[in-house]
């Protein structure tokens, strides 16, 4: 059975701890269970409770309205609530919830009808992108099993490469694009949403994927001509590996560009004349619409 503390629920839901505490004693909502210590702790049943509980609060519900409500009410509430930029946060409590439950056809419905209204790229930034943070805290603190993650992880990598299959292909390439992440380093979906992106703006991407070698990126390099090299650093590779990588890419190819994003660019210790660094997700789409 998976526990989680006050904290936990109130990182997830965004609902302080005392706001939760207050929701217990009044309202009789998600009370507690006990440890032998008599610390309390919240089992996944919980956690879903008290997502649904938030999504209505912060959607404008009373929580001495939702109180009154049995499941399957509150169940109705949640399903016709209408999309809005404003109400991302909550949005995202329910795919955590069908995360949490492996819900193949709830995360697919969400999904599919949040890009219907907001778009391909709205959804990338302001929901997928916190809900995979999200995720990430989940299972950083043993939460969710790695199989969750994975699970909700592979069905947003599927829509991105659909959106980016959707694409034109234009009559002519501006530049060419080596996508691909260090040895080490396996988050995928900032690279794919990258190649979108870049496909978008014209020019030619080649998708090497996660975890590739020096010799493949130089195999490649002898027969087709690179313009820029795209990865993305997070945090599963040592800081000297990053850096090793970085000083092979920058004086082999000294005329071509390396251009790294992520949180794990803060590791690089050097810099170079053809090295840019991303510092966001916007910079990111500014690069690729100015090349």
């Amino acid at each position: 059975m998976e526990k989680f503390s006050i904290r936990d629920i109130e990182n997830l839901c965004g609902i302080k701890a005392h706001t939760i505490r207050v929701w217990e004693q009044r309202y009789g909502i998600s009370i507690p269970k006990r440890k032998s210590g008599n610390h309390r702790f919240y089992n996944s049943e919980d956690l879903k409770n008290l997502l649904r509980i938030s999504f209505l609060y912060n959607n404008g519900y009373k929580i001495s309205s939702i109180a009154k409500l049995d499941s399957r009410e509150i169940d109705q509430l949640v399903n016709n609530t209408v999309i809005n930029q404003e109400n991302f946060p909550s949005f995202i409590s329910r795919l955590i919830e069908a995360s949490v439950d492996f819900d193949e056809s709830r995360f697919l419905k969400l999904t599919d009808k949040l890009l219907r209204k907001v778009g391909f790229e709205t959804g990338i930034k302001d929901l997928f992108y916190p809900f995979l943070q999200k995720m990430g805290l989940l299972w950083l603190s043993n939460h969710v099993i790695p199989a969750q993650e994975h699970f909700s992880s592979n069905l947003i990598r599927q829509k991105i490469i659909a959106a980016t299959d959707r694409l034109p292909v234009p009559d002519f390439y501006l530049k060419r694009v080596l996508i691909f992440s260090f040895p080490g380093e396996y988050h995928e979906i900032p690279l794919l949403v990258a190649g979108y992106h870049f496909k978008k703006n014209k020019q030619s991407v080649s998708f090497f994927g996660t975890h590739v070698s020096k010799d493949a990126v130089s195999e490649y390099c002898r027969y087709r001509p690179v313009d820029y090299f795209y990865t993305h650093v997070i945090t599963n590779i040592a800081a000297e590996k990053i850096n090793s990588y970085t000083d092979f890419i920058c004086n082999r190819y000294p005329t071509k560009k390396l251009v790294i994003s992520g949180p794990a660019t803060c590791c690089l210790k050097k810099q170079y004349p053809n090295l840019v660094i991303l510092q966001s997700y916007d910079e990111m789409v500014k690069f690729t619409q100015s090349i």
